[in-house]
């Protein structure tokens, strides 16, 4: 997305009447936001609309039916709150905006606590029946991935629905089942992978299947795409791995469809003692025989009740369900030691690949620096002997020579006359015109540091506040680790001309950054928040 739409969607929300606390999605034409006003926080939506009136008909028509759809099933998706338009000038294009319940994404979750077996199995049903909510109500959505996952305090774990088909095309490929990638084949079956496949990346670090027995990510992406039955993730019970297993195996062996994939989650749950479901998953993997008797996630009937299945674990595993729920720690676990020692192993393996290729890449050299050598030998010989071709060899030498430099000149001409450009466009305050010479030789791989600098120092001479983000966005970090006074200087002329939301837009930009940039904005915002 381009920054003067970003800056945009930042202005039509502060208009409103809302702050930003994160930026959580950004595409061309979709922003989410966590948004506050006084006591209250949102999960923001715009959506990027073509200013027509099929497709704004559109838009409208689907927001309503979620809207529906969100009402009717409160439990399993975000509440959507409010929906309007923003910033509706009669312009080409134009804002949608919805308005939904707050809640923590996954990422803010696991960076406040790590998640619990039990979170892992409430999202895996939770996915399950928004799936099938999606369908009862006539909603097209195939995949579910973490950026649509918010914990709610109160209520647990639910959905976030967005309109944009941008959200849903940006679905990490993982969670995409063979049969889709490789003939565009998606039914019921293929739900139940997606479910699978992100229960099994919870559980297994967030790393794919095949990874640890596989020499790249390519590899290892053949062998799913081959539909290989794949290991058991690292964490979990035995018979939640199995369950996870089986739902992103080969399509025949999967369950039929999520509902059934749900129902057996559910059963799972209920048989297993208290102090194991609140225990954060990471390091933890549970043989679970003594909970759940005789129960087999390979002949799974879903018209068996999950009363009764509770009733086939011993009523000594029951009583110890309910006598010790304060317990924090599982007495019986077993770390994946395996696992552990193989995924170490093939690091050490990989280290050894790269030792070797730079021992490879040593000799290459060295023997270049022989050829080299022979070379001025053979030159210095031909002079003392006075050898016939010494002419000869010295006019190669000269053709060579001039070639490179010809070469070089161009190259540096093509440079300098792009930076030329730049600099005669700022110089005239012909900002647009730079910015699109600049950004062209950014995206090529160029170091744009001196134009990007001289471009942020103009526009905040001229007060050209807004266009000073997206310069910032493309200088480099070895740049920005021995320039923080360049920053700190930027934000006070703001502060100092009564600029304030300037300022604070400049902040958002460097937190988007990460790195060096991002800890800058984190200091500045403290200070002027605390004058």
């Amino acid at each position: 997305m381009s920054g003067e739409n970003g800056e945009k969607r930042r202005e039509l929300i502060r208009n409103a009447g809302y702050f930003i606390h994160t930026e959580l999605e950004n595409t061309n034409d979709t922003s989410i936001y966590c948004i506050g006003e006084k006591q209250n926080s949102y999960i923001l939506q715009l959506v990027h609309v073509f200013n027509e009136e099929k497709h704004r008909r559109e838009i409208e028509n689907r927001a309503e039916s979620v809207q529906k759809m969100t009402a009717r099933y409160p439990s399993v998706f975000l509440r959507y709150l409010e929906k309007n338009w923003m910033g509706d000038s009669g312009d080409f294009q134009t804002e949608f905006m919805i308005k939904m319940q707050y809640g923590l994404s996954m990422e803010q979750r696991m960076m406040e606590k790590g998640l619990t077996l039990e979170d892992v199995i409430q999202i895996g049903i939770k996915c399950a029946e928004a799936l099938e909510a999606c369908k009862e109500c006539g909603i097209p959505v195939k995949r579910i991935d973490y950026r649509m996952l918010y914990w709610i305090p109160e209520e647990g774990w639910k959905i976030g629905f967005f309109l944009a088909d941008s959200v849903e095309n940006l679905v990490r490929k993982e969670f995409m089942p063979p049969e889709w990638i490789q003939n565009k084949i998606y039914d019921k079956k293929s739900e139940v992978y997606n479910i699978g496949m992100l229960l099994y990346l919870l559980m297994n670090e967030d790393e794919v299947p095949f990874l640890d027995i596989c020499q790249t990510d390519e590899e290892a992406e053949e062998m799913r795409l081959s539909s290989a039955k794949p290991p058991l993730p690292l964490y979990g019970t035995e018979t939640l791995k199995k369950i996870v297993r089986k739902a992103c195996s080969a399509r025949q062996e999967r369950y039929e469809d999520v509902r059934q994939l749900r129902d057996i989650l559910e059963k799972i749950s209920h048989m297993l003692p208290q102090n194991w479901l609140i225990s954060e998953i990471s390091g933890h993997s549970y043989r679970d025989e003594e909970y759940t008797g005789d129960f087999d996630e390979e002949k799974f009937d879903n018209k068996v009740t999950v009363a009764e299945e509770i009733e086939k674990v011993p009523e000594s595993k029951t009583a110890e369900k309910i006598r010790e729920p304060e317990a924090l720690t599982p007495k019986e676990y077993m770390k994946a030691q395996e696992r552990a020692e193989r995924r170490k192993a093939k690091e050490e393996e990989k280290r050894a690949r790269e030792q070797v290729k730079a021992e490879e890449q040593k000799k290459k050299h060295i023997e270049q620096q022989l050829k080299r050598a022979k070379k001025e030998e053979q030159k210095k010989n031909a002079q003392k002997n006075g050898n016939k071709d010494r002419k000869d060899l010295m006019i190669i030498i000269g053709i060579i020579t001039a070639v490179i430099l010809v070469i070089a000149g161009i190259i540096t001409g093509v440079k300098s006359s792009t930076n030329n450009k730049i600099y005669s466009y700022i110089d005239s305050r012909t900002y647009g015109t730079a910015m699109v010479e600049l950004q062209e030789l950014y995206e090529s791989g160029k170091n744009v540091d001196k134009a990007a600098e001289k471009y942020a120092q103009s526009c905040l001479e001229d007060r050209e506040y807004k266009r000073i983000p997206a310069a910032v966005q493309m200088l480099s970090e070895e740049y920005c680790e021995t320039n923080k006074e360049f920053f700190e200087n930027m934000i006070k002329s703001m502060v100092e001309d009564d600029k304030e939301s300037r300022a604070y837009d400049l902040l958002d930009a460097m937190e988007a950054c990460g790195g060096v940039r991002a800890e800058y904005a984190s200091e500045f915002r403290s200070s002027m928040e605390g004058e």
